[in-house]
């Protein structure tokens, strides 16, 4: 790993151990119901539709990119699988990705 790749990596991680990260995480996480929003709609390769294990949040414009770190528009729950397919050269397009964040939001400001 270049030490500039090194070096945002580090500065991202900082980011993350913030309280504000930590309660936005669980606010993302709750919206999406703590399902991979990519195996809930069966894309890209699902296995398993209701997939609750290994939730990780993801940030769909990644912050060296400058993508907000709070903005629950950048933000979606996807499983091990689908993050790493998302980080890995973008198999999962940002748009749909986006799509789909903005599908969430939509639903949970109706519920409220």
């Amino acid at each position: 790993m270049d030490n500039r790749k090194r070096e945002r990596n580090s500065q991202a991680d900082t980011l993350r151990n913030t309280k504000a990260w930590r309660k936005k995480s669980k606010e993302i996480r709750k919206r999406d119901k703590g399902l991979c929003q990519i195996c809930i709609r069966n894309l890209y390769h699902t296995t398993n539709q209701y997939t609750f294990d290994t939730i990780e949040v993801h940030h769909i414009i990644p912050l060296s990119e400058g993508g907000s770190l709070l903005s629950n528009h950048n933000l979606i729950s996807l499983c091990k699988f689908h993050h790493n397919l998302s980080e890995a050269g973008g198999e999962i397009s940002r748009a749909t990705q986006l799509k789909i964040a903005r599908e969430q939001e939509e639903k949970n400001s109706l519920s409220v």
